[in-house]
């Protein structure tokens, strides 16, 4: 006999003992309750009423437990929706505590900008750069620097379209900016990309002293990008005594995975 069988026949021998009880107790059976047809069913309808029962009581329990699976899973929904609520709720007040801190370095500096959404980023080896939302339309152009954090470098323009514009960053193999180093005395460089990973710190000069942790800034050689936007932070300095300059690796400051918006620096022709 199969398991979904025999469901069915304990329940079709409870509506037949049901029914027999239906017979004796409400057709006028009872009267022959001493007969020997009477006295013979009275076991079988006593387990027919009691299996009735259990079966009501398996059913109405049955009910409930479906119930109650079906009002765990409309609360498990709502918990879902509120946490994803609540994630969006803080990402958005993070978002504005960032873009205040914003608005009063770029008040501060008196910069001209213009603020994007970052819509797109490729890491590959050969391009790395972010995608924002803004373009010519926007009074963009090619070679203009792109901060984030209160005037941490991340790169400057590479291609601009109508809405759209890449940003390349720093640490592109393809990048190549002038900066200072300042150590005891400020020291001129150029930073270039170096792998995707840091920034190599060439053309130093032999005598400037550097070491670890010192800051890297724009220096006032860069068409279109301001001077003194932090780039990054020594973390090793090479030299011997058979170059005629030094060398150093910086890691920038800024990290390119956690930006949801950016500042586009636009020259001031005034100064």
């Amino acid at each position: 006999m199969s398991s979904r069988q025999l469901p069915l026949k304990i329940t079709l021998g409870a509506l037949i003992f049901c029914g027999l009880v239906f017979l004796v107790y409400y057709l006028g059976l009872s009267r022959f309750t001493n007969s020997p047809l009477t006295v013979a069913l009275n076991p079988a309808i006593k387990s027919g009423r009691d299996l009735a029962n259990y079966l009501g009581d398996f059913f109405s329990l049955y009910s409930k437990q479906k119930d109650l699976a079906d009002r765990n899973e409309l609360l498990r929904q709502e918990l879902i929706a509120l946490t994803k609520k609540n994630v969006e709720l803080i990402s958005a007040k993070n978002e504005n505590e960032l873009l205040k801190k914003e608005l009063r370095f770029l008040d501060e500096y008196k910069y001209r900008y213009v603020m994007a959404r970052v819509i797109g980023q490729s890491f590959d080896y050969e391009n790395n750069y972010l995608i924002i939302d803004k373009g010519v339309r926007d009074g963009l152009f090619v070679g203009l620097a792109v901060t984030a954090n209160q005037g941490l470098l991340v790169g400057r323009l590479i291609k601009v379209e109508q809405d759209l514009s890449q940003v390349q960053f720093l640490t592109d193999t393809k990048s190549k900016i002038a900066v200072s180093i300042m150590g005891e005395e400020e020291a001129p460089g150029l930073a270039i990309g170096d792998h995707d990973l840091n920034l190599k710190i060439d053309m130093l000069p032999k005598l400037a002293r550097i070491a670890p942790h010192n800051l890297v800034v724009t220096s006032n050689l860069n068409i279109n990008i301001p001077h003194g936007l932090l780039v990054g932070e020594i973390q090793k300095v090479e030299s011997s005594d058979v170059d005629l300059w030094q060398s150093a690796v910086a890691e920038p400051l800024v990290d390119y995975s956690k930006l949801p918006f950016v500042t586009v620096i636009l020259p001031d022709y005034n100064n």
